[in-house]
Formats: C-alpha cells, sequence, structure tokens
C-alpha cells in the first residue's frame, strides 16, 4: 500500500472516523471517506497533516475550494490530535499514542510523501514563484498561531536591465505608495481595549506585508510600477477594525500570486 494510503488510513483512526464537520460515522464505508486540505489547495497547496481532516462525501462537496472562517481552530485541533503525545495519554488510547509517536519521529517523511502525491511544489511554484517555501511558513504560523521565523533571504534570479530615468522615477514613486498604503492600513482600534489574540492578528497581518513589499521591491521596475496600480485599484481595507485571520490569509496570498503573474 502506498505511503499516501497509508497515511489516509490514519488520519481517519486519528479523527475517529466521524466526519469533522457534521459528525457522521464513517467506520464502515471507506468510499465515504475523504481526506481534506483545510486550508484549500486552490490557495495555496500544504499537504501537512495539521492542514488534513476527515470529511464525509457531502461535506466535502459543499466545502469547495473555500477557505473556512475557522480554519486556525481546525488547523490547531488538527495537529494537536497528530502530535500531542500529552494529550494522547490522557485517553488512555495507546494505539493513538503510538501514531503520534510515529508521526512525530517520521514527520519529514509521511509529509514529503503526501507532499508529492498532492503535487505541492508544482502548485504552489506555479502560483508563487521559487520562493513559495517563504510563504508556506508565513502561512504555517498563521495556522498554529505560532511566532514568525522566517528567513529574509530572498533570492533574485533575474536580470538586471537598463532602464530610462523615466522609468526608474516612476517605479520609486511606486515603491513610495506601496510603502504609504502599507503604514495608512493599520488597524485602528479607537482606544478600545486590544485582547491578546487581536495582537497576534495584527502582527500576522504586518509579517505578510512587510515580505510581500520584500518581494515587490526585488522584482524589476516594470513590475513594481504594474503592481502598485493593482494595489491601489484593490485596497485592503479593514474599516478600522482588526482584519480575521481568513481575511488575512486569503487577501494576502491573492496579492501574490498577482505579483507572480506579473513577473512571469
Amino acid at each position: 500500500m502506498a505511503v499516501h494510503n497509508e497515511l489516509k488510513n490514519i488520519i481517519a483512526y486519528r479523527d475517529n472516523y466521524r466526519c469533522r464537520r457534521c459528525g457522521i460515522e464513517l467506520k464502515q464505508d471507506a468510499f465515504e471517506r475523504n481526506i481534506d486540505h483545510i486550508i484549500p489547495r486552490d490557495l495555496i497547496a500544504i499537504s501537512e497533516l495539521w492542514n488534513l481532516e476527515l470529511l464525509c462525501i457531502d461535506c466535502n462537496e459543499d466545502k469547495g475550494s473555500e477557505l473556512p472562517h475557522d480554519f486556525q481552530e481546525r488547523c490547531i485541533r488538527a495537529f494537536m490530535e497528530s502530535f500531542d503525545v500529552e494529550r494522547g495519554s490522557k485517553e488512555n488510547d495507546y494505539y493513538k499514542i503510538a501514531i503520534k509517536i510515529i508521526f512525530k519521529l517520521h514527520t519529514n517523511y509521511y509529509q514529503s510523501a503526501l507532499k508529492e502525491h498532492y503535487q505541492d511544489d508544482y502548485i504552489n511554484q506555479n502560483k508563487y514563484g521559487y520562493n513559495y517555501n517563504i510563504l508556506i511558513n508565513l502561512v504555517r504560523n498563521l495556522s498554529l498561531k505560532r511566532q514568525f521565523k522566517i528567513s529574509d533571504k530572498i533570492q533574485n534570479k533575474k536580470s538586471k536591465k537598463k532602464i530610462s530615468e523615466k522609468i526608474k522615477k516612476d517605479a520609486k514613486l511606486a515603491v513610495k505608495k506601496i510603502k504609504n498604503l502599507i503604514k495608512s492600513q493599520e488597524p485602528k482600534t479607537d482606544d478600545k481595549k486590544i485582547t491578546a489574540e487581536e495582537k497576534l492578528l495584527v502582527q500576522y497581518h504586518y509579517e505578510f506585508q512587510t515580505k510581500l513589499l520584500s518581494f515587490v521591491l526585488n522584482e524589476n521596475t516594470y513590475t513594481q510600477v504594474a503592481f502598485s496600480g493593482w494595489w491601489i485599484n484593490n485596497p485592503e481595507s479593514y474599516q478600522n477594525e482588526i482584519p480575521r485571520a481568513d481575511e488575512i490569509l486569503y487577501n494576502h496570498l491573492r496579492m501574490f500570486e498577482y505579483l507572480n503573474n506579473l513577473s512571469e
């Protein structure tokens, strides 16, 4: 049996053979089981254990390629069920504890098999270019509510072209506008008390914006001008409110994808 099929069976067991949306029992009928990507592959392809859960056919069809508003809670639950041995010991389920230990010891092996099966690298490279791993780190941290450990090294493989002074001036103006837009989009709270959860969301919001700006600055001037024009016409306004996690994830990945399309 292929590794990814083994993992599908293990994930079904991990989720107690029940659909994580409607709760229907799926133990008797393997054909009714679907291993769903919580963050859909249409948005970004991440076939890691924390982004997979068991759904029935009906719930899988209803969800489609939609990003769940509660994706963080779902991803954290899947992560805890996959790796938290202490949590498993309280259940007195030794087989489940053994599975979690196996996941911990062989995470890279299993996730490489899943990534190859679902063609993650191919999908992400087409959507976001060769630096997509930086995005995956950002998305993983946002989904699991972790602190960021992102490399600032951005590879720029594009050849340097001689450009006119006018284009240089336009490019500088474009970058300035982008920086001003980022600054102006700081969520305002009208002096209300900000919760720890909201502070973390603001941090994620700025991490995505900062990384996006660094991507833009490594592009040629033509791309910088074109992207600035697109951004100005597609402002991300949160109307003085703290952005939701699903808004941050969807809107920023849409911008990264657009930038990559311009760069091609």
